[in-house]
């Protein structure tokens, strides 16, 4: 599956698009069909990152959450000097979706532990899905 992903875009962008969709349907409309879900799914944004890339900063105004696809995530929060481990996420949870349920500071920053796909969903589009 792995070859054909990566030797046919078709075939790739589709499937990322079901991935999305899903993720959409379990995480905040279980109960919207396909076509309710296919204007919000074309404008969320999937992304990739290296090990040890950061997702936001600790202070930050955050306008975005992350579903992570894969990989994982450290969330850490500066204590004087040092940067102590909050949490550890793994792939299909959700990363940052406090800035977009009340205060939208980031309260912690969000470093990635391995290489990781994620899809950033924006304020509007969390809003629609609301």
């Amino acid at each position: 599956m792995v070859k054909l992903m990566n030797s046919n875009e078709d075939i790739r962008s589709g499937i990322d698009w079901i991935f999305v969709v899903r993720e959409l349907q379990r995480h905040f409309a279980p109960f919207a069909t396909l076509r309710d879900l296919r204007p919000i799914a074309a404008r969320v944004t999937p992304r990739r990152f290296k090990a040890g890339d950061v997702l936001f900063k600790e202070g930050e105004v955050g306008d975005s959450l992350f579903v992570l696809r894969s990989g994982g995530v450290a969330l850490s929060r500066k204590q004087g000097t040092e940067q102590i481990l909050v949490a550890e996420i793994r792939s299909g949870h959700l990363v940052g979706e406090m800035a977009l349920m009340g205060d939208p500071v980031r309260r912690e920053t969000a470093t990635t532990t391995v290489a990781a796909d994620a899809i950033e969903i924006k304020r509007k589009e969390f809003l629609e899905l609301a």
